[in-house]
């Protein structure tokens, strides 16, 4: 069951494709933004696979996309939190292509 919801970057990732629509093929930065467009959109595939997978677990709560302080003013962000009666578990979603 989840009971927490990931917040969808999908309006930073229209905002990054509006600035590509109306920024030149020659700007300077245009590859820094493509890059950084690439791999927001990589991310985004890659909490969506592991959704497909977790979405129907038995017996499980999920709570997505949490961001929490450690009480020392910095914070922390965690990409899902698996709980059962059992055990928690932390995952880190990343989603990277090419050689590591």
């Amino acid at each position: 069951m989840v009971i927490k919801e990931c917040k969808k970057s999908d309006h930073f990732i229209l905002s990054i494709n509006a600035l590509l629509r109306r920024l030149p093929q020659s700007h300077p930065k245009r590859g820094l933004i493509e890059g950084d467009l690439a791999k927001r959109k990589a991310g985004v595939r890659g909490e969506e696979a592991v959704d497909y997978f977790l979405k129907d677990l038995p017996g499980f709560i999920l709570l997505k996309d949490i961001r929490h302080s450690n009480g020392t003013g910095d914070f922390y962000q965690i990409d899902v939190l698996l709980m059962c009666s059992n055990f928690l578990l932390i995952l880190e979603i990343k989603n990277i292509s090419g050689t590591i």
